[in-house]
C-alpha cells in the first residue's frame, strides 16, 4: 500500500473559516476529499461536520514536498 500524499492539518472550527480558507483539499472522515465536495454538500451537512469535529485541512507530506522540489 502506498504512503498517503496528504496528511490532516488545521481544524476547520465554523463555516467562515471553512469559506476564508485558501486550501484545496481537506481530511474528511479520514479521505483527503476536494474543496468543491465538500461545497456540493447540503449545507446541514457541511455545518453539521464541521460542528462535530471531522473537517480539517490537508497538508502535503514532507516527502511529497521533497518529490516536488
Amino acid at each position: 500500500m502506498s504512503k498517503p500524499k496528504y496528511k490532516q492539518g488545521k481544524q476547520i472550527r465554523s463555516i467562515s473559516e471553512f469559506e476564508s480558507s485558501k486550501c484545496l483539499w481537506y481530511k474528511w472522515r479520514g479521505r483527503t476529499t476536494h474543496r468543491a465536495v465538500l461545497i456540493s454538500l447540503q449545507y446541514r451537512t457541511l455545518r453539521d461536520a464541521i460542528k462535530h469535529g471531522v473537517i480539517y485541512t490537508a497538508e502535503l507530506c514532507e516527502e511529497q514536498r521533497k518529490g516536488e522540489e
